[in-house]
């Protein structure tokens, strides 16, 4: 009785084995985003230090100026359902103000959605006497939609709105 017990249960197994084997679909397939795409977005970034000049408005410096350019991969491609975002190529040049994002855009487009943080810092009123320290605060820049092979300029540029601190 031993003996047939472990004749059906070794058959049990194997028969396990075989229905639950490797098939001939193919394996998932590594997919890429072509990060280098002559596509771009550019903008400027101004904010007032010396309200007091003739020319108020300036450029911030680099280390002030931090922004992230995101675009989800499923925009990208269609057969995606992520939500996930990736990162996009940025710089800014403090000498004119310029920014300059890298987007690996299609024929249909890509959203990209650009986030400005704000800084510290000061300004001198209009009227002339003691600059105030305070934050500066970035405008709102909207979501671009890019074209493959197009250089979006950014009608809407990102100037920086002081708020004094308030006195301690």
């Amino acid at each position: 009785m031993k003996k047939l017990f472990s004749v059906f249960a070794m058959a049990a197994l194997a028969l396990s084995f075989g229905l639950t084997s490797c098939s001939d679909e193919d394996p998932a397939e590594a997919w890429n985003v072509d990060m280098t795409a002559n596509s771009k977005i550019t903008g400027y970034v101004t904010y007032q230090p010396d309200l007091s000049a003739a020319t108020p408005t300036a450029y911030p410096k680099s280390a002030d100026v931090k922004f992230v350019a995101t675009a989800k991969y499923s925009d990208i491609n269609g057969r995606l359902t992520t939500t996930d975002a990736f990162d996009l190529t940025t710089s800014y040049d403090e000498s004119t103000g310029m920014y300059t994002i890298n987007v690996p855009a299609s024929a249909a487009g890509l959203n990209v959605a650009i986030t400005f943080s704000g800084f510290s810092g000061s300004q001198k009123p209009a009227g002339g006497g003691n600059s105030e320290k305070g934050y500066y605060t970035p405008s709102t820049v909207a979501t671009q939609n890019v074209k493959a092979g197009q250089t979006l300029v950014v009608a809407t540029n990102v100037a920086y709105t002081f708020k004094a601190a308030p006195v301690q």
